[in-house]
């Protein structure tokens, strides 16, 4: 059976997949961009910025924001924890 986890961890380690998936057909972290993985990137990325935007009362596009959805995609899973306290 599978672990349960919250939305930000899920949407975590989807990023961090796309970023181990990248290093190994390109030898960079780094996605191109326009390639397929930076566009599945930039979705969690949207995706973490809407979730986000109702609990933390800032607008999508706000800088705050910005921040928050990229420090989410690239956070340990400690500190993942520490980011759902301080949210929920």
């Amino acid at each position: 059976m599978r672990e349960k986890k919250t939305f930000l961890e899920y949407a975590n380690e989807a990023a961090r997949k796309i970023r181990q998936v990248n290093k190994l057909l390109c030898g960079t972290e780094t996605t191109e961009e326009g390639s397929m993985l930076d566009e599945i990137d930039t979705c969690i990325y949207y995706m973490l910025q809407m979730h986000l935007s109702p609990i933390i009362g800032e607008e999508v596009s706000s800088d705050m924001m910005l921040d928050k959805a990229t420090e989410i995609m690239y956070a340990d899973e400690e500190k993942i924890k520490e980011l759902e306290k301080q949210l929920c």
